[in-house]
């Protein structure tokens, strides 16, 4: 009884309504739900600051569902326009459209605030998201009965608005028991600078198979932030520049105001081209992340938003300006590398070294990027000496394989097969077989079973004889793929241990293996496509 008589004095939502909501908090701006124990609603208005004294000098609400809409009307001759259908001082937070029970309604969070904020829509999440230096923040929550939007984007609008937030509530409870059975009988009203309510009991008389219900009317007033920044404050981490003599850390704010450069030298002040070092491991979070961030030689892109120079021209490490990590990365972002952050380790790569200072265009001599370099050059020339790709363009959804080829940062099992199925896609499953079969003999065709069969055929056909490696290593990399990541390890896969060495070399150092033999192979089908004949 005492649950029932606690359900029914809204204890736990009036606690709700008066504690100071947390910015970082997801606030329901809108709900409506109902069921036999409860019929709750809350809907969201903007407001003037000349109108708070009125529209919070009462519980009635002032918007409804269906307010909110375009309205004139004319008067001997002349328009009066209204965009949000009065001229009372409020405004919509969220519409409610509704079609006359032609369609079925909806409700849409107000264009001006989702473009404030630019804010991404995920049409299958039903959730908006804000991007920040290239990480997402869910902002709006959208759910069949109810609508949250964090109060940290609300509170900032409301300050370029110069408006207030008042949420509109009307929460009832019903139950089965009377009045008198729940010591119930006396009303409350409530009201202060932010909150006002009153909470009422009835009875339904008959109406209903519930007894009594209780009403809790009222608004919660949300201010703009008291004093807000129009900028962000400047934050740079601190990373290694050295090691002194006793053998501790020496570090330096990346801030790029307070380095020397070429044009302001300071003494004892590092330059803004002092190389900081990094685990290579620093770079997997972007590799992981293919569809935001794009990394190529010399170079990493969270999209259009930033951008940033890295030599990642060596196998065990990443180098950055000291600089560079202050101008390109938010605050959040360098904390991140600074977690990588190791004590110099020799010297920035030579490839790194001439395109930085000495402004020379010089090619990477890192496999991935030869890797990479060589399968954009095989596209070209197939293209033009044979009017088609020999190796067909990887899917939209295929792409990452593409774009993730790397000497892995570790010498993890998981990470080696990923990247052995994406070697083996991008060499192997993209073969282009449609082509490959017109130059083969339809008699035969039909006794040529898979893309390696198919291309052996058509070296056999060409006199081209230097294929026996290529195909082998090809046959070799399939079954590594197919003992590894794409069935359940076992004998084939002790089998593919041993060719490629794996039980006697890291994982790290078999991927580079087989990735600078993966060139090879490249360079190979540049050869097939300069000189094969249709038969």
């Amino acid at each position: 009884m005492k649950s029932e008589k606690d359900r029914l004095q809204q204890l736990s939502t009036i606690k709700y309504f008066k504690q100071n909501f947390n910015v970082s908090e997801m606030v329901s701006i809108c709900l409506s739900k109902f069921d036999d124990k409860s019929n709750y609603g809350i809907y969201p208005m903007l407001i003037t600051n000349d109108t708070i004294d009125k529209i919070m000098s009462g519980t009635t609400w002032n918007f409804n569902y269906n307010d909110g809409y375009p309205y004139f009307y004319e008067d001997k001759g002349e328009i009066e326009y209204f965009r949000y259908g009065d001229n009372q001082g409020i405004e919509p937070l969220v519409i409610t459209r509704n079609f006359y029970d032609v369609k079925e309604e909806y409700i849409e969070i107000s264009e001006e605030f989702r473009l404030f904020h630019n804010l991404y829509y995920d049409s299958k999440e039903h959730k908006y998201y804000k991007i920040v230096d290239g990480n997402e923040y869910l902002i709006i929550d959208i759910q069949e009965d109810e609508i949250k939007i964090r109060l940290k984007e609300i509170k900032e609008f409301l300050v370029v608005k110069n408006m207030c937030l008042v949420l509109q509530f009307d929460m009832r409870e019903h139950s089965k028991f009377t009045l008198e059975e729940l010591e119930l009988s006396k009303n409350e009203t409530y009201k202060d600078d932010l909150l006002i309510y009153t909470l009422n009991y009835g009875d339904f008389g008959g109406f209903s198979t519930n007894k009594t219900f209780s009403r809790l009317l009222g608004k919660k007033l949300i201010v703009p932030f008291e004093n807000p920044s129009s900028k962000k404050k400047d934050k740079f981490v601190e990373y290694i520049i050295t090691i002194d003599d006793n053998g501790n850390e020496v570090v330096f704010t990346s801030n790029p105001d307070e380095l020397s450069n070429n044009f302001t030298s300071k003494k004892d002040i590092p330059d803004y081209l002092t190389p900081i070092f990094f685990k290579k491991e620093v770079l997997d979070k972007y590799y992981n992340q293919p569809s935001k961030y794009s990394i190529t030689p010399s170079m990493l892109y969270c999209g259009s938003l930033w951008s940033m120079f890295i030599d990642n021209h060596q196998d065990d490490m990443v180098c950055v300006w000291l600089g560079d990590l202050g101008r390109s990365l938010s605050y959040e972002e360098q904390l991140y590398w600074r977690s990588f952050n190791i004590p110099p380790v020799g010297s920035i790569s030579e490839t790194y070294y001439k395109q930085q200072l000495l402004a020379e265009f010089t090619n990477s001599e890192h496999p991935e990027h030869i890797f990479k370099s060589k399968y954009n050059e095989l596209a070209q020339i197939s293209e033009e000496k044979l009017g088609w790709k020999f190796l067909l363009p990887l899917s939209k959804g295929d792409e990452h394989y593409f774009k993730t080829l790397r000497v892995p940062s570790t010498n993890e099992q998981k990470e080696f097969d990923e990247l052995v199925l994406a070697l083996t896609k991008v060499l192997v499953d993209s073969l282009n077989e449609k082509e490959l079969n017109k130059y083969i003999n339809s008699d035969k065709l039909k006794d040529v079973k898979g893309s390696i069969n198919r291309l052996e055929k058509i070296l056999e056909n060409n006199k081209i004889i230097d294929n026996i490696d290529a195909i082998d290593f090809l046959r070799k990399l399939q079954n590594l793929r197919s003992s590894s990541s794409a069935h359940r390890k076992g004998k084939n896969y002790k089998k593919s241990t041993k060719v490629f060495e794996i039980d006697n070399k890291s994982l790290s150092n078999v991927f580079e293996n087989l990735l600078s033999k993966s060139i090879e192979i490249l360079e190979f089908y540049i050869h097939i496509a300069e000189q094969v004949n249709k038969t």
